[in-house]
């Protein structure tokens, strides 16, 4: 070979992104197509718009897909890998690849809890569901504070017990990881959004507790 590729950062098994863009940019026409070609290792730009040639049959220009990997790469889709050292040029090449065998997104609202731009906003909701949760179980109101942690704390626990069974997933099969689809993404998130707090009840024991003392027994 006249190159060498030099690798500063391997890309993780999974990420999680919580800014919701990165469903529209992981199914945009004309970014999926670099997503895809990125299963297949890193590339430079100009490998990149011969491979989304392939890929649609459209021709892009190499500005085109420096415009597309830099929104990606903005969003948390892909990162810069590397260099390219080609033997007799002085200049290196950007090596791209994806930021993780899987990306995926989660909606959480713990700024909407934790931001002073929303505290009224968020104490008002949090007044009427105290409100609710008396009446749906015949409960003392629970004091809004409480609430407020308890979901914090939900925030900060869901998304990374998805991450270590998507990571156990990754481990169990890296093709079929790779090959993952968008709709399937969503069923494995979505079980297991349903399961974790089924199974994982400790972490947020002590929380429950606090707002419902009568409802949650030791």
């Amino acid at each position: 070979m006249d190159y060498e590729d030099i690798i500063t950062y391997e890309p993780e098994d999974v990420k999680i992104v919580f800014n919701p863009r990165i469903t529209d940019i992981l199914t945009d026409t004309n970014y999926a197509p670099v997503i895809k070609a990125l299963k297949e290792g890193f590339f430079t730009v100009k490998e990149l718009t011969e491979k989304y040639e392939e890929i649609t049959g459209n021709v892009k220009s190499p500005k085109t897909m420096y415009r597309y990997l830099k929104e990606l790469k903005m969003h948390g889709a892909i990162i810069q890998v590397g260099q390219r050292v080609t033997k007799g040029k002085k200049a290196t090449e950007a090596l791209f690849g994806r930021a993780a065998k899987i990306i995926y997104f989660y909606q959480a609202d713990k700024d909407f809890w934790t931001s002073e731009d929303f505290k009224e906003e968020s104490e008002i909701v949090l007044k009427r569901m105290a409100t609710v949760f008396s009446k749906r179980w015949n409960v003392p109101k629970p004091k809004t504070d409480c609430l407020r942690q308890l979901l914090i704390q939900n925030d900060d626990y869901i998304p990374n017990e998805i991450k270590k069974i998507l990571e156990l997933y990754v481990e169990q099969s890296e093709e079929d990881a790779q090959e993952i689809s968008s709709q399937e993404m969503y069923r494995i998130i979505n079980l297991a959004r349903s399961i974790v707090p089924m199974l994982e009840t400790e972490y947020l024991e002590k929380e429950l507790k606090k707002c419902f003392p009568t409802k949650v027994k030791s």
